[in-house]
């Protein structure tokens, strides 16, 4: 698995410096003349810490498509108590 790591970090930091430039992780860098300081540096932490920027990216995702199931249970368990005077 160690073997590996290297290879995770790599593609992690790629997609990390891809969501930036997309626009989709709004954190925005000052543009120098053709060289990407801040993206070599964003890339490089995040491919030191490739398991915490996952462990982050996959609760965001799921607070992002997060299905109506829950709040569909909450509303039932409202409607279903009687009012009190």
């Amino acid at each position: 698995m160690y073997i590996f790591y290297p290879i995770f970090a790599t593609g992690t930091a790629v997609v990390a410096v891809t969501l930036i430039q997309s626009g989709i992780l709004l954190i925005e860098f000052v543009d120098f003349d053709n060289t990407p300081y801040a993206q070599i540096s964003f890339a490089f932490f995040v491919g030191f810490g490739f398991n915490r920027f996952l462990n982050k990216l996959n609760a965001v995702s799921k607070n992002i498509f997060q299905t109506n199931q829950q709040q569909t249970t909450n509303t039932k368990k409202e409607e279903k108590q009687p009012e009190s005077l």
